[in-house]
């Protein structure tokens, strides 16, 4: 399964933009996957969502493609916040690190 540049509502590429604010407060509910309607993703990138919420740690593996700082900011913007379950937060972090990590998908 190749993954798609939005899927379900919510845009993943190019790398959502989140203003000053979000990245500090959390971004709203409407910018995760709803629980119970997550993709289908392979799970270590779900296992490195985790470990960037619990642990921190540095993005690695990203396609050039990406741009980092916009990349960092989203995914605090996604980990931080208090608005979903832990599971949208992960498995939204999870599957735009996937997208972000195929350079065979960005380029489609």
């Amino acid at each position: 399964m190749k993954p798609e540049k939005t899927i379900k509502g919510l845009t993943f590429y190019p790398v959502p933009e989140f203003d000053d604010i979000t990245v500090a407060m959390g971004a709203d509910e409407s910018a995760f996957f709803n629980r119970h309607d997550l993709p289908e993703f392979p799970r270590e990138y779900d296992d490195l969502a985790n470990k960037l919420m619990f642990s921190g740690g540095k993005l690695e593996g990203l396609s050039p493609k990406v741009p980092m700082d916009k990349a960092m900011r989203a995914v605090r913007a996604w980990l931080c916040s208090f608005a979903p379950a832990h599971e949208a937060k992960t498995a939204t972090v999870g599957y735009a690190l996937w997208l972000w990590s195929d350079d065979e998908a960005l380029s489609a």
